[in-house]
């Protein structure tokens, strides 16, 4: 069967242009430094994501992280230049330094989309991000309106913060346009004691297909189960779920791409190599061929529309190819029998 990749979103390359950051925040994925590449470098890395996308004719969308990326002095060109090549444009930031003039300068450059990391209510976010984090992104929004600009908060959803996600939904502390969440994937020992546990994720995901009163970006490929039957997804020749290999890569700071940022694995610095070999590194090619995969996800039949999360298998087994340990499907179904035996597990406000 020819299976034709159908995300319902442009091309995505998370681009960490700078290293530096005004936060310490407990659950960061950055386990090491690196240093910064200069403007003529950014501008290099930008040449060969369009000559990437102008090959195979795609729109093209540009997710610009750190660090914090409001701390790089580039970033105004640098999201000028998307404009003028008409790329979509989202900042991934923390929200402290999101001041009236610093939104306005965006804006003028073309941005018109933030990703600001809530996690959880007042209480839970200054745990994880600091003392009185969530006062400063407040104080920075306080004079918000309505003027063309939308906010979607991302929580990233632990065991430090799960009793929390229920006050996020219901009161928001600051404006936003849509919810997103995510399961945390380790990266350190204590990261891994804080990690949810499938029933948890599982539960977390009921919850959020019951939010109806603002938009939720469904992005984890876990989701996929839910919402089609395992017949239809036997027949289906569309490839969803994980994009990692498909439909994105992440770029560090100092030019290192991985398929993902939160799947540790370089394959290649475009500083040093063409993008097309990139692409044609054989990790990719394997995450491109989900008959490879093992365990419960190679026998699923849901692989082609989930493929389960590759960061998340390697940071269990060191194995990407493996199954997602979050999943609770077996060859397309429940596992009826553990379900059935965590019939009072229910999503609730600790």
């Amino acid at each position: 069967m020819k299976r034709i990749p159908a995300f319902n979103e442009p091309f995505v390359f998370q681009w960490h242009i700078t290293d530096a950051c005004n936060l310490n925040c407990a659950h960061c994925y950055r386990t090491e430094s690196h240093e910064d590449i200069s403007f003529s470098g950014l501008r290099a890395v930008f040449s060969q994501f369009k000559s990437f996308l102008k090959r195979r004719s795609l729109a093209g969308r540009i997710h610009f992280a750190g660090g914090e990326p409001l701390l790089s002095a580039h970033l105004p060109d640098l999201a000028a230049d998307c404009t003028a090549e008409n790329l979509m444009i989202r900042i991934l930031t923390n929200g402290t330094l999101l001041s009236k003039s610093k939104r306005a300068e965006l804006y003028k450059a073309g941005v018109r989309y933030y990703q600001i990391s809530v996690d959880g209510d007042t209480c839970a976010h200054d745990a994880i991000r600091g003392t009185k984090a969530m006062a400063v992104i407040q104080e920075q929004l306080s004079d918000y309106t309505p003027d063309g600009i939308e906010f979607t908060l991302a929580m990233t959803v632990s065991t430090v913060n799960l009793c929390s996600m229920e006050n996020l939904i219901r009161r928001p502390p600051v404006p936003c346009h849509r919810l997103y969440f995510s399961r945390m994937v380790p990266f350190t020992k204590k990261q891994f004691t804080e990690t949810l546990t499938q029933y948890e994720w599982f539960n977390v995901m009921k919850r959020i297909l019951t939010i109806r009163h603002i938009p939720v970006p469904l992005r984890d490929p876990l989701f996929r189960p839910f919402l089609m039957s395992p017949v239809r997804a036997i027949h289906a020749s569309a490839i969803g779920g994980c994009s990692a290999g498909f439909n994105s890569l992440a770029v560090e700071s100092n030019g290192d791409v991985y398929p993902c940022r939160r799947l540790p694995i370089v394959i290649g610095n475009l500083l040093k190599d063409d993008i097309e070999d990139i692409w044609q590194h054989t990790v990719l090619k394997e995450l491109r061929n989900r008959d490879a995969l093992k365990g419960r996800c190679g026998m699923c039949a849901y692989r082609w529309l989930c493929g389960g999360c590759r960061g998340m298998a390697y940071a269990y087994h060191n194995d990407y190819l493996t199954e997602d340990p979050h999943c609770l499907y077996v060859c397309g179904f429940h596992n009826q029998n553990s379900m059935s035996r965590k019939k009072s597990f229910i999503f609730s406000v600790c």
